[in-house]
């Protein structure tokens, strides 16, 4: 069955024409813009195209002129189909390669007639050596173009559509949006054994199916191929609009993250993504995007938590230092590069310091500081967390048994402990280890941890943390209000503070939806027993708002900025001439 492309922008004059062709034998593909036609003359090899010569992106003249210098479909036989009857445009048609030129409105017998002698005209010149050179050169196309496994387009497959796509941006009369989506499968490593290769193979071939289907629903206008051994392409052509991609990203992984079941086994697989909506360089230049979707899906796959990351200009900057820091950081404690600030955490009710925060810094000798967002995902990322958890552990307790005896304050200290930290199976008796050393108290020590780090796996996360506090320790949940927990949760697990995210407080005053949520947490928290501790709090209005709901404590530039640990010591001796009412 010969395949007919029909590129035309009217539904009707195209569901009449495909309709004829179809009752005549013929496959029927449509197209309803001209960028689309060529990428889909590019995927499907068709036999003849048919175009119209007024489409709404790019003229059909343009159209046969791309076709005619892509070299995969340089001899597709093409028919102009057109209601513009002046002598010098069928004249164009002709003289640009066309092999026909059909005016509107078409009767079926005429494109029955033009279709039939084209395809005879074909036979009869070329027939012998066009059947031998096809076959040859689908085996190619398929070599050199396809995925051999699950029959996408492969690395050089989705280049040839693209170079098409974006040769023609120069010409478009409005703008069109383009966006590079790469997705990785994380640790995919099959045995080499012989039944986990053919595992592996079918899930590819299953997630490259989950793909296609999820690009079909959506009905966007996209070329999906397979160009690495786990990782796919999406080369999305439409709306760029930033929250529409992120919604679409998320989508995607929620639907493929759904269990896999091959072989009798239950798979479960994650992603990581890199997304390339506006490249450096020029934008019909391929491998500007290739490149920037690629240093995208590079520094998401060094994060811990992170899932997807959108190209942006200072990513490139951004790897280098990474990997500067990551090579230098192994050295880190040895070279004690690591110091610990100090941020007061204020008692709303006497005016006094109740507990300082251990804020870690890395004094790099060429980078100057660093603040943990900046290394922590290395060090999660190389093993090198626990360790460092541990040093900060035993600085601080040093740090609190110091001001106990030398400010007589009985200020508590609040430690950050990253999610690995929390998993370790000899955390408890680090822990009291180190208690034992220093001689802190274990009422001193509060232990700050994420959402991410409780809800990981939360059975041996609670067995941990009730170890913790049946030996005097308190918890803190850190940066609650972002991830949503459950309260359900909450009331599972052995908490004393809750810690609200300091996006909730940034300008409190205009946002009656952010003091609605933090009106609604101080209710929940007085309900369970727990003490709230408002963080990033700035201004006093902020703090007479927070005051006014019944919150505990506060955190925040409004008290004090992080000190060293000689300006907390100075603090912390004078604290108790400090109140609230002296900020």
């Amino acid at each position: 069955m010969r395949t007919i492309l029909l590129i035309e922008d009217n539904p009707v004059s195209a569901t009449a024409m495909k309709l004829i062709l179809e009752s005549h034998g013929y496959a029927a593909i449509h197209s309803g813009t001209g960028l689309e036609g060529m990428a889909k003359a590019v995927a499907y090899q068709p036999d003849l195209i048919l175009c119209d010569v007024m489409l709404p992106d790019i003229l059909g003249w343009d159209v046969l002129q791309q076709i005619r210098s892509t070299p995969s479909i340089n001899a597709t036989p093409f028919i102009f189909l057109s209601g513009l009857d002046e002598k010098q445009y069928i004249r164009k048609g002709m003289i640009l390669g066309a092999d026909d030129y059909l005016l509107k409105p078409i009767e079926p017998g005429d494109l029955l007639e033009s279709v039939g002698a084209v395809f005879r005209k074909y036979d009869r010149l070329t027939q012998p050596y066009v059947v031998e050179m096809q076959r040859v050169t689908q085996e190619l196309q398929n070599v050199i173009y396809k995925d051999y496994l699950t029959g996408l387009p492969n690395r050089l497959g989705l280049r040839e559509v693209m170079e098409v796509q974006l040769r023609t941006i120069a010409s478009q009369t409005k703008e069109m949006g383009y966006a590079l989506i790469t997705l990785e499968i994380e640790d995919f490593n099959p045995n080499p054994s012989a039944g986990v290769n053919a595992l592996g193979d079918e899930l590819l071939v299953a997630v490259a199916q989950r793909l296609s289907h999820g690009l079909q629903d959506q009905g966007l206008r996209s070329t999906l191929a397979r160009t690495h051994s786990q990782q796919f392409s999406i080369f999305l052509q439409g709306s760029t609009y930033r929250p529409f991609l992120e919604n679409l990203i998320k989508n995607f992984l929620e639907y493929l993250h759904q269990p896999y079941t091959l072989q009798d086994q239950c798979i479960s697989i994650k992603f990581k993504v890199g997304i390339c909506a506006e490249p450096d360089g020029s934008p019909t230049d391929v491998d500007h995007w290739v490149n920037c979707s690629r240093l995208a899906l590079q520094w998401v796959k060094r994060q811990v938590h992170g899932q997807y990351l959108f190209y942006e200009r200072q990513l490139g900057q951004n790897m280098v230092e990474w990997g500067q820091m990551e090579q230098d950081l192994h050295q880190v404690l040895a070279q004690r590069q690591l110091q610990l600030d100090y941020q007061p955490i204020v008692n709303l009710i006497t005016g006094r310091v109740v507990t300082m925060e251990a804020l870690l810094r890395w004094n790099h000798p060429q980078l100057g500081t660093i603040i943990p967002p900046k290394f922590i995902p290395i060090a999660e990322a190389h093993s090198s967390m626990y360790a460092i958890d541990l040093w900060v552990l035993a600085t601080a307790l040093e740090q609190v048994q110091y001001w106990r005896s030398h400010c007589r304050s009985h200020v508590r200290v609040a430690v950050n402990l990253s999610p690995k930290t929390i998993r370790q199976p000899d955390l408890v008796e680090q822990i009291s280890h180190l208690l034992e050393v220093t001689g802190a108290e274990p009422h001193a020590l509060v232990l700050e941890l994420t959402e991410t780090s409780l809800f990981d796996n939360l059975e041996a996360t609670h067995h941990t943390l009730q170890r913790l506090k049946m030996r005097g320790i308190q918890i803190a949940l850190d940066d609650f209000g972002q991830g949503y927990s459950s309260l359900h949760y909450l009331r599972a697990l052995p908490l004393d503070i809750l810690k609200v995210d300091h996006k909730l407080v940034q300008n409190l005053e205009q946002n009656t939806q952010n003091q609605a949520i933090l009106k609604a947490i101080i209710r929940m928290a007085q309900s369970l027993d727990l003490k709230v501790v408002a963080e990033g709090v700035e201004t006093k209005s902020q703090l007479h708002f927070l005051q006014s709901q019944g919150y505990h404590m506060l955190q925040g530039f409004v008290y004090s900025h992080p000190l060293n640990q000689e300006a907390s010591t100075d603090f912390l001796a004078h604290s108790q001439e400090q109140t609230l009412s002296a900020a």
